[in-house]
């Protein structure tokens, strides 16, 4: 369906961290283990992106025992192209209180508290990608790169969260953040640039988590009936195309 909306969807009870510009989906599993997941994958589709930095698309998903205020993501980011060759950053990022992590690819969040783990790589914008979100031992986290049609995974970063920390939760909020407004007032809303991201329902190896699916909320942000906006959503599926060419 086609929409003239806000460029940010109230979902789930993840918080938006105050981004000026974004557009948002809520993913979930009709069938969920009660014991939470060790593993879960976030794949993306973005072969028609502009290959240029500014957007975030990005997956939030939390744990048993903390607030359901504090959560972490997975996501992707389009770059400018680095020497000819076209390129995306991966993100893997913890805003729990209490995240530490030795990774080199990982430091602290954002200015909020926690870790953001980035991963810079030449990509080919034609194949899907996943986000794998690992458990690896105790609270200890690991996010890698899959490319689905190559296979070739490359790991993001790991963290640890504090002790007492349980598994995934069912239930989590998708993202299309145009992260240059953020905490910005004064923006323009007929000049936000143009994307195209597709998000693709969750998967765990995990037999038990069924059917990982996605469901569109009320829409709220300061650009409400400003922006161009088209969404398509299908029941494992959704699709933005966001912004002006």
């Amino acid at each position: 369906m086609k929409i003239a909306a806000a460029v940010a969807i109230l979902v789930s009870c993840m918080p938006a961290l105050g981004f000026a510009q974004q557009h948002a989906s809520g993913w979930t599993f009709p069938k969920f283990p009660v014991d939470g997941l060790s593993d879960i994958t976030f794949p993306f589709g973005f072969s028609v992106a502009p290959r240029q930095s500014g957007y975030h698309f990005t997956q939030q998903f939390t744990f048993q025992n903390v607030s359901n205020i504090q959560f972490a993501s997975a996501g992707i980011q389009p770059r400018a192209d680095v020497g000819g060759k076209p390129t995306l950053l991966a993100t893997f990022e913890s805003f729990i209180p209490g995240t530490t992590t030795t990774n080199a690819n990982c430091r602290g969040g954002n200015g909020i508290t926690g870790i953001t783990c980035a991963l810079q790589v030449t990509a080919n914008y034609a194949d899907r990608y996943s986000v794998v979100v690992v458990n690896t031992q105790g609270t200890t986290w690991r996010g890698s790169l899959l490319d689905n049609v190559t296979n070739k995974s490359t790991v993001i970063g790991d963290w640890t969260l504090p002790k007492g920390t349980g598994k995934i939760v069912n239930g989590g909020a998708g993202y299309v953040d145009y992260y240059p407004w953020n905490n910005n007032e004064n923006v323009v809303c007929n000049t936000l640039p143009f994307t195209e991201v597709s998000f693709y329902g969750p998967v765990s190896t995990n037999k038990a988590a069924i059917g990982g699916t996605y469901r569109v909320l009320r829409p709220v942000g300061q650009c409400v009936n400003q922006v161009q906006l088209a969404v398509t959503t299908k029941t494992t599926s959704f699709r933005v195309k966001l912004g002006f060419r």
